[in-house]
């Protein structure tokens, strides 16, 4: 089995991006995952637009067609640039086409707001083993909860009226490079 760190949704070559075998769809080889799409973007967002002392607050992705199982390219725009808010614009191109669009919107950190915040009595508790399981070659690590069956690898046996809960681990986006 290949480790973790040899894993990931894509590759990059000089500012293009070529999918991995990770990043197929479950419908079909010839389209990409909405998570790997999703996480891509964001992540070339980050890169060009992220500045010191600004978090990401905001993330809209609109898919204007299926993204396909080739090499990808973007073209980024700063939409505004102030002293509390950043946005800016993304194009996912495929073959000289827009395939997707994004806007994300980074606010400058501040102080909280006075009065409390709720926080949990308890931190939620990972399920057993999964941070050991290594994901199979097209799928996630995810582990689906409800009050009744505990945690399983099965999302049918949570279509109940249990609270529910989702561990997840993703994959890279890039082979080789840690989440932000």
């Amino acid at each position: 089995m290949h480790e973790r760190k040899n894993r990931g949704y894509f590759t990059e070559d000089d500012g293009v991006y070529l999918p991995t075998k990770y990043a197929s769809s479950p419908w079909s080889d010839k389209m990409l995952n909405g998570p790997c799409v999703s996480g891509l973007v964001a992540r070339e967002l980050e890169i060009h637009h992220a500045v010191e002392g600004f978090v990401p607050s905001r993330f809209t992705l609109d898919l204007f067609r299926p993204v396909r199982n080739e090499p990808i390219t973007f073209t980024t725009t700063r939409v505004r640039d102030g002293n509390r808010i950043r946005v800016a614009d993304a194009n996912l191109m495929q073959g000289g086409e827009v395939s997707a669009r994004a806007t994300l919107t980074f606010l400058r950190k501040s102080a909280p707001p006075p009065g409390s915040v709720w926080l949990r009595g308890e931190s939620p508790t990972p399920p057993p083993g999964s941070l050991e399981t290594q994901p199979g070659p097209l799928e996630y690590s995810s582990w689906y909860g409800s009050d009744g069956p505990g945690w399983t690898r099965v999302r049918s046996e949570h279509q109940n009226s249990d609270r529910k809960r989702l561990w997840s681990r993703q994959l890279p986006i890039i082979v080789g490079e840690e989440l932000s």
